[in-house]
Parts: C-alpha cells; structure tokens; sequence
C-alpha cells in the first residue's frame, strides 16, 4: 500500500513539473522586464509656491504605468538616505559626484536612479529629470522644460519629463513595435515626431519601435498642440490634435482723426511811404563767447588727426643754398697763407728748442703743432 502511495506522489509531481508557468498565474520572463529604480525627493530652488510632493507623486505614478519599473519604496528610501546623511556620503551636490551616485545606488539597491529638479525665477518655473546608471554613476538623459509658474500644465510637463529620460529604458526592455495614428480638427497641418517633419500625414498610422515620442501639430495662426506619448509592443496610440486660433495679444489702436484748425493768412499792412531806417549804433565791444562745458578726456575727439589715414614723417629742413659768387672767409686765400705761415713759424721754433737740449741729450725730434 505504501508503495502505490509514494508512486502516486512521484507522478503527480512529474505532472506539476511540466506544466507552464502560465498555470500557476505567473509571466513568462515578467521578472527580466522589469528595473529597480529609486526617486529621489524633489530638490527645489526657489520654489515655494509649487507643491514638491504632488509634483513626486505625479512622476512617480508616470514612472508606474510604463510597466517597465519597479520603485524602491518611499519610507525604505528616507530611512537609507538618513542613515547615509548621518555617515555624511549623502549631502548636498551628491548627483553630480558619480562615486556617490553608485554609493547611494548600492545602499538602496536599485539600478537606476530618477532626480527631479524644480526651479523658479519670478513666474518663470523650469523643471528638470534625470535619470542615472547607479552602477557606472553616469548620466543616462536628461530632459527641460519651461512653463508658467501657476500656470495648469505643470503636472503635465513632469509627466512629459518622466517619459523623456525613460525612453532608453523604454527602447531596450519593451521590445517590439507598436502603432500610432495623429488626428487634427485643422485640415492641411503639418505632423513634427522627435522634432522631424513628417508633412501633411495627419489621420495616417506609422508602424514604429517601442519608445517614446514627441508629438507636435502645427498650423499657421494656430497654436501648435504638443504630446509626448508612450508607444508599447502591440498596441496602437491615437492622437487627437485640437488646434485653436491664436489670439491677437496686441490689438490694432484704432486711429483717431486729427481735426485742423484752419489757420487764417496774415496780412501784411500797406506801405504809405518810404521806409526810415534807424542807423545802426556801434557794438560796445567784442562779444564773449560762453565757456565751452569741459568734458573728460576719453569723451574728447581729436580733430587734427586723420584716422584710417597713415601719419606723414617730419621732412628734414632744406639746406640753405649758397649763392655763386660769395665766398667764406676760410675759401679765401689770404685765410689759408696765414695758416701755413703760423705753422712753419711754430714748426721751427720747436726745433730750436729741441735742437738746444740735443746737445746734452745727443737726440734731435722734431714736433710739429
């Protein structure tokens, strides 16, 4: 009897063996599609009038409906991140440092790490995500947006952003091709995906990869209507486009007449008879000029020189020219005659001297001035 027992329990634990996973409930590969990720909390700047936790909460419900995520819980990450504050590892400006990225990435185990960065500058709100690889620390894409500070559409762009930087992810693990088709009340408007024109193909499907896309419809003197939509394996995505007229912030000033007085003609009175001039008295001296206000020297042109033009050299001062027929007093002869006359003079007196004393010393030299 216990031998039929245990035989019974050997087959039927054969027949569990070979049955799919799918009998149990469970995906095939559901576990090798999905990511580990962590949101950290929203660094804001400036940003008092904008609510952080709804703008996490939007993100991070974006973040769950791709399918492709799983999120660290919240109340699991604030407890990691004190405890790595106290450790002071985690502090201000960690995103940029990739050694801290793969810190806190390892502490929390995910493998991809989403910051929200919200900033304002007067009604001016810009919004920023990103997305980091926890293990090499680097960047993997970011994205910016730009809008109204209490303007409706905040939420939607943070949805936008959380598409965006996911894409990649999107690209590898949703493998397959999807559809998507763009509908528009406007006829003849032009269809923008990923900034590329594709013309007038409103109302056709393209057949494309799995990942994100950015959807713009435009027509002139309409305002252009923009989405970012999420293309999956398998499934087909419409688009409707609703263009509206764009309105005319600064209307025409409706001009007004300007009503002219006539102007009567004046008439000159009759001359009677001739016309006395009185005589013209003499000015009682020169007039003075008012004095020129003085203005600093780089405020000063000069207007002697020329610009653009080359500055002449000086010209060297001519020689005087001598006339013919005047001679110096050192051209004459007489000058010259009395030079030599001098010199012999001089020339032989020197040699009596010398000669005198040549009689002791036995040498003659002769000198001349």
């Amino acid at each position: 009897m216990s031998c039929k027992l245990s035989s019974i329990r050997i087959m039927s634990l054969m027949l569990l063996l070979m049955l799919p996973p799918s009998a149990f409930g469970a995906k095939k590969g559901a576990g090798s599609k999905t990511i580990r990720v962590v949101l950290m909390p929203v660094e804001p700047s400036g940003s008092e009038q904008v609510d952080i936790r709804q703008l996490r909460s939007v993100a991070s419900n974006e973040l769950g409906a791709l399918g492709i995520f799983k999120q660290v819980p919240i109340r699991q990450m604030q407890r990691k991140l004190q405890e790595l504050e106290k450790k002071r590892v985690y502090r201000s400006g960690c995103m940029a440092n990739p050694v801290c990225i793969r810190t806190v990435g390892g502490v929390l185990g995910a493998r991809v790490i989403f910051m929200l960065k919200a900033q304002s500058s007067g009604s001016e709100l810009s919004l920023r995500m990103q997305a980091f690889d926890a293990k090499s620390g680097k960047i993997i894409r970011r994205a910016e947006e730009k809008t109204n500070l209490t303007g409706p559409e905040v939420e939607k762009i943070v949805r936008w952003l959380t598409r965006k930087v996911s894409s990649p992810m999107v690209t590898t693990l949703a493998k397959g091709k999807g559809k998507f088709e763009v509908s528009c009340n406007e006829s003849d408007a032009t269809l923008l995906v990923n900034g590329k024109s594709f013309g007038k193909r409103i109302g056709k499907s393209f057949k494309v990869s799995s990942g994100v896309f950015d959807i713009m419809v435009k027509k002139p003197g309409f305002v252009p209507y923009r989405d970012v939509v999420v293309i999956k394996p398998g499934e087909t995505e419409t688009i409707s486009a609703l263009l509206s007229p764009e309105q005319n912030l600064f209307p025409a000033v409706a001009q007004t007449k300007k009503t002219e007085t006539p102007v009567e003609p004046v008439q000159k009175p009759a001359v009677a008879g001739p016309i006395k001039t009185e005589p013209v008295q003499p000015s009682p001296g020169p007039r003075k000029e008012p004095e020129k206000e003085k203005l600093p020297p780089w405020m000063v042109s000069d207007t002697t020189k020329q610009p653009f033009l080359p500055v002449s050299k000086p010209q060297p001062s001519p020689v005087p020219v001598q006339p013919r027929g005047e001679k110096r007093f050192y051209q004459t002869w007489w000058f010259w005659s009395l030079v030599g006359v001098v010199a012999v003079g001089g020339g032989y007196a020197t040699y009596q001297l010398l000669k005198e004393d040549s009689a002791s010393n036995g040498s003659a030299v002769v000198v001349w001035p």
